[in-house]
């Protein structure tokens, strides 16, 4: 045996016995070329490299996936992209078997089929085939959970998604249901043997803690969030360090992950068990983690050259988008064209365009599509605004508990499916990811509902229910893609909400537990419903200009058009003297109507660029409204007509909706900065309360009487209900 056969025997026999011991060092699995290095060094930051190295794929398809990753945020230049795609197929391609002893996870786990090979090559991107083959959907089940993969970045095009979503279906489809009595009576007992048994046992469950300390090598922690998952109830919590201490208190038994979520930083998630009565220790490091690859950060101007384009842009588009939106996007100029036409003919709002009733000559469009074509254009590199440091008080938001109810994936419902546009400028349609929009706690039942836009339908929520499998309701609406929106509830219990696609309004009857819906004379997209003090129901039409009523005992309804044309009713609100209030974002303005002389009064905003919404009501009478664009606060007294502005301290603020608690201490979600903002009416102070997930656009608050408010959500990782607790578990503000 000469000595290279020596050593090749004592390096095979070195990696045999590591794997045997269930220890891999994959690093000694990468072959020698000019790009080993780089390859070790930037995909160890987010990932091991066993996906690297069970991966088989040729060399244009390393080619795209570096792509993706770079996109994604990993540390690679341009110019090497190329380099290392092609040492990856030239080492890890179609024809390189596997080393010894490895094989691709969960080879032998896929049936054969047509889409098992994007499956296999598409979908351990970003996780392992295990999440795959242990997951049993429907049909619709798996087609909706692929077309959320897509939305989180997963490398299919729009003709490979029906095709993994219909082998999926027949690889791994959903449990049979006809059983026999034994087969289920045995299914039973199994789950009462396993983490359900939980919800079967009458005894209150004895509740115990988490606690730690987040520390880093580089920063400071401050006001770090900390999530604790329950994968047994369902619920994760996130509470917020103080000197670098955290505890999730009066927290559920059962098996959590733990970990952070923080801007700049990450750490892997810790998997814990929480026995009941114990405090369980978790300290976790953090480090930092490196800005995205190939994005460029800047203020506004940077972004947005002053000129007659970007006047244009604000003065037609961003009083709905704001100035958050637009740079997302890499478009070529027909590509622009088709977003501003889809605007303006195309995207159908129960007969009612967004810019369906704005004038815009050719010379404008024209103007608009070429500024955003040469600021964002098919080739321009990713942009974003800065962002500022978020002001947090740490001694005040980490007395706060935010508690996340999980929607189950495989919840029955129907899908609605979304028109968008691509960068080329043509359409296509999409099966969006589940969102819940606005919430509703009504006192009278106890329970919260939220309106799915995604599922065409109204969902209800005991938050009591300590099984996650019994704790969502939902009601499929009879007209399909009807988009519900606005909620409210009368004193009856008859829960009435908005739909932004029909000229409808419906309701969730309390007797009958049954929806009816209510047709409106004209078209115009009903964005908000509220209630007065004798049931009757009055709507906003955010695209046709005008607000109604629905009357509570006949039934008939009545409209009224707003003085000002296209005035765009985005929120409603009732004051004590039954006045209806209504925020007219494309206007910038604010009307009062009285329904005893059905007149009206306007109220133009200070600032120009306001984007005025969401008004809310506090218990003086004063008006509060959002200005989305203008990142401020408007306040109006009725009683003298006076207004004043209050500018929130984060630039680019998006204030979104505001509501006043018992005390009057206003409720502001800011959704630019993803953060839920308290203003003190009295100090004229605000307080950040950073959201559980990044990236949260928070359209609705409803507030609790004991101070405690509900939300959905919408464009995050985890949907689902949110319970937030600013001054944490209280007896009056008890925990789940």
């Amino acid at each position: 045996m000469n000595l290279f056969t020596s050593v090749g025997l004592m390096m095979f026999l070195s990696i045999a016995l590591r794997a045997h011991a269930g220890i891999q060092d994959w690093d000694s699995y990468l072959p020698k070329g000019n790009e080993k290095g780089t390859v070790t060094r930037v995909c160890k930051i987010c990932h091991t490299l066993e996906r690297v190295v069970t991966s088989r794929h040729t060399a244009n398809e390393w080619q795209e996936y570096v792509k993706l990753m770079v996109q994604r945020g990993a540390p690679l230049p341009s110019e090497k992209i190329s380099a290392v795609a092609e040492y990856l197929g030239s080492n890890f391609g179609p024809e390189n078997p596997l080393p010894p002893g490895l094989k691709p996870q969960g080879t032998t786990e896929l049936p054969p089929g047509v889409g098992r090979n994007l499956v296999m090559s598409k979908c351990q991107d970003c996780h392992d085939l295990k999440l795959i083959t242990t997951s049993r959907y429907s049909r619709d089940g798996w087609h909706k959970v692929v077309a959320s993969m897509v939305g989180r970045g997963a490398w299919l095009t729009r003709d490979q998604v029906p095709v993994v979503g219909d082998y999926l279906a027949e690889a791994l489809p959903a449990p049979n249901v006809k059983l026999s009595q034994k087969k289920r009576e045995v299914m039973r007992k199994t789950v009462l043997r396993d983490d359900r048994k939980a919800f079967t046992n009458s005894q209150p469950v004895v509740r115990g803690s988490i606690s730690g300390t987040v520390f880093a090598k580089e920063g400071q922690v401050r006001a770090f969030r900390v999530t604790a998952h329950n994968s047994r109830y369902g619920i994760r919590y996130t509470v917020f360090t103080n000197n670098g201490h955290y505890k999730v208190p009066q927290a559920l038994p059962g098996p959590y992950e733990v970990g952070i979520i923080e801007d700049g930083y990450s750490a892997p998630l810790q998997k814990i068990e929480l026995s009941p009565g114990r405090e369980q220790k978790v300290d976790i490091e953090v480090a930092r983690r490196p800005l995205p690859f190939g994005v460029i950060f800047g203020d506004y101007d940077e972004l947005y050259p002053p000129g007659l384009g970007r006047d244009m842009l604000e003065n037609v588009c961003m009083g709905c988008h704001g100035k958050d939106w637009f740079h997302h996007f890499q478009r070529t100029e027909a590509g622009w064209r088709g977003a501003i036409r889809f605007m303006r003919f195309g995207y159908n709002f129960a007969g009612s365009a967004p810019l369906g009733r704005t004038q815009l000559s050719a010379a404008d469009e024209d103007l608009i599509a070429k500024y955003l074509a040469a600021n964002f254009g098919r080739n321009s590199p990713k942009k974003r605004l800065k962002r500022d440091e978020y002001p947090v008080v740490e001694e005040a938001v980490s007395k706060s508990i935010y508690v996340h109810y999980d929607i189950a994936a495989d919840t029955p419902h129907p899908t609605a499916r979304k028109p968008y546009w691509d960068a080329d400028g043509k359409l296509f349609y999409g099966n969006p990811t589940e969102l819940l929009h606005d919430g509703l706690f009504s006192p009278l039942s106890k329970l919260v509902w939220f309106t799915g836009g995604s599922s065409n339908s109204m969902v209800r929520l005991d938050p009591k229910e300590l099984n996650p499998a019994k704790r969502w309701k939902f009601y499929p609406l009879p007209t399909p893609n009807a988009v519900p929106h606005g909620l409210a509830e009368d004193s009856k219990g008859n829960i009435y909400f908005a739909q932004v696609a029909t000229n409808m309004v419906g309701v969730v009857e309390a007797k009958t537990d049954r929806i009816r819906e209510y047709r409106i004379p004209t078209s115009g997209s009903q964005l908000q419903v509220i209630t007065d003090q004798d049931d009757n129901l009055w709507y906003g039409l955010v695209h046709g200009s005008a607000i109604g009523e629905l009357n509570a005992k006949t039934k008939w309804i009545r409209q009224w058009a707003v003085p000002t044309a296209d005035f765009s009713v985005y929120g409603m609100a009732i004051d004590k003297d039954g006045s209806i209030w209504s925020a007219g974002w494309a206007k910038n303005m604010v009307a009062k109507f009285n329904p005893v002389t059905q007149t009206f009064t306007e109220y133009r905003a200070p600032s120009r660029l306001a984007g005025t919404r969401r008004p809310g009501i506090d218990s003086k009478g004063i008006v509060w409204v959002t200005e989305f664009s203008a990142g401020k606060m408007l306040s109006i007294d009725p009683s003298t007509g006076n207004m004043a502005e209050y500018s929130m301290p984060m630039r680019y603020s998006s204030p979104y909706d505001v509501q006043a608690d018992a005390q009057d201490k206003l409720w502001i979600s800011d959704e630019f900065n993803s953060s839920i903002v308290a203003f003190d009416q009295s100090k004229k102070t605000f307080t950040y309360y950073p959201l559980p997930q990044l990236n949260w656009s928070v359209p609705k608050l409803s507030i609790e009487p004991n101070g405690t408010m509900w939300f959905g959500s919408r464009n995050v990782p985890h949907p689902g209900a949110v319970h937030f607790y600013p001054e944490g578990f209280s007896a009056g503000a008890p925990p789940p």
